[in-house]
């Protein structure tokens, strides 16, 4: 089992950086597309819902697992936002229910981790 975790501001500008770091880790091009759509989702979501300007930060944490990859975001704040039409926003979870094998949430008293696993 290999675990990595990274640590970035909660700015749009690091939703692609967090989208990279785990297509680069994963390296598999079966999973890594996925994967970053995935990041790209959970990530965005934690830097919609970061106060702004505190210095909040999210925390990628990407766990491969014996046929699965966990990939789960740590953001500051328990808000969360299901929508499956209209709207510009609120598809994040939708998406990542239609790609993750199994997904969820953990509220805890820093925030909050949504996390998913892919099949591997």
């Amino acid at each position: 089992m290999s675990e990595y975790v990274i640590t970035l501001p909660a700015l749009p500008s690091m939703v692609g950086i967090a989208r990279h770091a785990v297509t680069v880790i994963v390296g598999d091009a079966a999973v890594a597309d996925d994967a970053a759509r995935i990041v790209s989702e959970l990530a965005t979501n934690a830097v919609l819902h970061a106060a702004r300007g505190n210095g909040s930060v999210f925390v990628l944490n990407i766990v491969e697992l014996e046929g699965a990859l966990r990939i789960a975001i740590t953001g500051p704040t328990p808000t969360l936002n299901w929508s499956g039409s209209g709207g510009d926003f609120g598809r994040g979870l939708v998406i990542v229910d239609a790609l993750a094998a199994k997904w969820g949430t953990d509220v805890h008293e820093d925030g909050v981790t949504w996390w998913a696993e892919l099949a591997r």
